[in-house]
């Protein structure tokens, strides 16, 4: 869903954005599936794919992209703390 200037509206709870050092892509936890999952997307908001797809009870969040943009670290659930690297761009 789009609003009158373009952006990307979405009726679903997102949040935790990361950028990656480059600034090409945005990772960020989306509960667009019931649960929170991550999304990478380029700059503009296109190109949207999940990356992570927890089952309940767990969750995943707080995403930041390693220095080398080819990895995420990211919470599941608070109780952990996970890397899981980035599909190539």
């Amino acid at each position: 869903m789009r609003d009158r200037e373009g952006r990307r509206r979405t009726p679903v709870g997102e949040g935790w954005p990361a950028w990656s050092p480059d600034g090409r892509q945005i990772v960020y936890a989306s509960q667009e599936t019931g649960n929170y999952s991550l999304y990478i997307m380029d700059h503009e908001g296109e190109h949207r794919r999940r990356v992570t797809s927890p089952r309940p009870p767990y969750w995943d969040a707080r995403p930041q992209i390693a220095a080398d943009g080819k990895s995420v670290v990211f919470n599941r659930k608070t109780i952990a703390i996970y890397t899981l690297q980035l599909p190539a761009s």
